[in-house]
């Protein structure tokens, strides 16, 4: 009966890692990480529609969605090495990250060398990535140890996500995404308060 509790609260803490390996899939890992007070802030997008943005150098003002970019080998993006997302809210808004996913793909099991080159995901809270506004840097590795982070928010209205990706010769793909929303500054404060 004691267990009850904690088998209801382990979706909260726990953090997702899939390791999958198919022969028709070849052999993929999925890590996500949540901001630690994202699911303060579910019930203020219970009724909103996710977008999904994929372009490089977009400037968002949807108040919820993911940033998505898939980088290849040996696939047009390769030349790409980094992808910026200037994020905008409403007046009196700040912006969340909810959470930072990734995906490594390849045909087979790399084998994990030490060499391994690593991306990284980066929120400034600022108009442009300076340095000196730098919320938090998230490491895109299959060593990553991290399972949440704690710097989400923006103090006003703008934030900058970028991605800086580096070849991984371990991995044909790196899949990158990130989940946002934009939140009222009012209600937010109420639900920081009750929680």
């Amino acid at each position: 009966m004691k267990l009850l509790p904690l088998l209801l609260l382990a979706p909260l803490v726990c953090l997702l890692v899939a390791v999958q390996s198919r022969p028709d899939e070849g052999y993929w890992l999925r890590f996500t990480a949540p901001s630690l007070k994202s699911e303060i802030f579910g019930p203020l997008r219970a009724n909103e529609k996710r977008r999904i943005a994929v372009r490089c150098g977009e400037r968002v003002s949807e108040s919820y969605g993911v940033l998505e970019q898939t980088f290849g080998l040996h696939s047009a993006a390769a030349s790409l090495t980094n992808c910026t997302w200037y994020l905008r809210a409403p007046a009196d808004h700040v912006v969340n990250v909810i959470s930072i996913s990734f995906v490594l793909q390849d045909e087979t099991k790399p084998p994990l060398s030490d060499d391994i080159r690593v991306s990284t995901i980066s929120l400034y809270d600022d108009t442009e990535p300076n340095p000196t506004n730098l919320l938090t840097t998230y490491y895109v590795s299959p060593r990553e140890k991290v399972g949440h982070f704690a710097n989400s928010l923006s103090s006003k209205q703008d934030m900058v996500v970028e991605i800086k990706y580096h070849a991984n010769k371990d991995f044909e793909t790196q899949t990158m995404m990130v989940e946002y929303e934009f939140l009222d500054v009012d209600k937010m404060n109420a639900l920081l308060r009750a929680d």
